[in-house]
């Protein structure tokens, strides 16, 4: 009787481990997050204004491809992430020496209180603070998304597909390995819509199964509407880095 109690409780430990590694994109991936940061830390060190920062944190938005077509149920377990490859490319620098690195989408800085500080280039790792100004409010479009993690709603946010300059909304999935739960989050410059994984496969299964921006231009539009009703009586402008 002991040893099945002893088999049972070792069987559950196991699973519980497996699991939560199924949620760690960091652990489950094997994504070398030392020499990522130790590099976005330089370009932090070499901006005159995040130089007098001391504290802060770094949010990388990592990029993956997935090749593998998916059913609804692929999506609503999230056995989806098990095909996803990580995106690593080649860096060198005279401190670190050359490596690969994982491709990020984007990489945040907040600091300690969870303000958007700036983001760091995710191909030179030149660091740039967030936009001020004394005269009008200043839009910087990222803080959206640090706010996410900040706050841990989410651990992780990863993105599929390879975006452009001028793709007006961009999909990011969000994982929270305390929940256990992946979430798709609509970006764009006038906000974000953060949608449950379970809403998305049963209202708008064509955005994830099909090659289609009609839900995008939706919520863009929709974004848009909010943030105009807002700012209608505010002087503002948007941050480009």
């Amino acid at each position: 009787m002991k040893k099945l109690t002893l088999f049972t409780v070792l069987l559950f430990a196991i699973s519980q481990s497996f699991g939560q590694m199924y949620f760690d994109m960091i652990t489950r991936y094997m994504i070398d997050t030392s020499s990522l940061y130790q590099k976005v830390r330089e370009g932090i060190a070499n901006n005159e204004q995040f130089c007098q920062q001391k504290n802060y944190m770094i949010y990388p938005i990592y990029q993956f491809v997935d090749t593998k077509p998916h059913t609804k149920e692929d999506y609503l377990n999230y056995s989806f992430l098990n095909t996803l490859i990580p995106l690593h490319r080649m860096s060198n620098n005279n401190l670190t020496g050359s490596g690969w690195l994982t491709k990020c989408d984007r990489i945040l800085i907040v600091d300690t209180q969870g303000i958007y500080m700036g983001q760091a280039d995710t191909y030179s790792f030149c660091s740039y603070y967030r936009c001020e100004c004394d005269d009008v409010v200043m839009i910087n479009q990222d803080a959206s998304l640090s706010d996410l993690l900040y706050r841990h709603v989410f651990d992780f946010l990863f993105s599929t597909t390879e975006y452009h300059p001028w793709d007006d909304t961009r999909i990011y999935y969000g994982v929270n390995k305390r929940n256990r739960q992946v979430n798709v989050v609509y970006y764009t410059k006038y906000g974000i819509r953060n949608m449950s994984m379970e809403e998305v496969v049963k209202k708008h299964w064509e955005i994830l199964h099909y090659d289609t921006s009609e839900l995008k231009r939706i919520i863009y539009e929709e974004l848009k509407h909010e943030f105009d009703s807002i700012m209608k009586d505010v002087p503002y402008e948007f941050c480009y880095f």
